[in-house]
């Protein structure tokens, strides 16, 4: 399967994953391997990569961390989130690491309520 079969597909199973628990944020683990030297960041990045049980990462109800591990010199996860469009999906390499990630957040699965969009010059709400 194609990397950019598998990035698809990771994104579509964003709504089913469970929230993972985690002792500290995403952010707070990127901020730790950009700190640390060269020689410590790959230590750092398996022992996250093992301690994630699924990926992608869902960190709250609406916070999603796409990562992708491995050698490329450009990633990206089009979708519908951002029209379909490379350049507004692009993923953010951690410096001097073969990882890459991307911070996604979502409208929480059955918070629709009230939304309304338009449909050429139609009002269609949301429930």
């Amino acid at each position: 399967m194609k990397t950019r079969s598998k990035l698809f597909l990771l994104f579509l199973s964003l709504m089913g994953m469970a929230s993972v628990g985690c002792a500290q944020s995403f952010a707070d683990f990127v901020a730790r391997v950009g700190a640390a030297p060269d020689s410590a960041r790959t230590a750092l990045i398996d022992r996250f990569m093992q301690a994630i049980p699924q990926f992608p990462f869902r960190e709250t109800a609406s916070t999603v961390h796409l990562i992708y591990r491995g050698p490329a010199s450009t990633v990206a996860v089009p979708g519908d989130a951002n029209g379909w469009n490379p350049r507004r999906a692009a993923m953010q390499r951690l410096a001097n690491t073969d990882l890459w990630h991307r911070s996604e957040t979502f409208m929480p699965v059955g918070v629709c309520g009230d939304i309304m969009r338009i449909v050429g010059r139609r009002i269609i709400a949301g429930r």
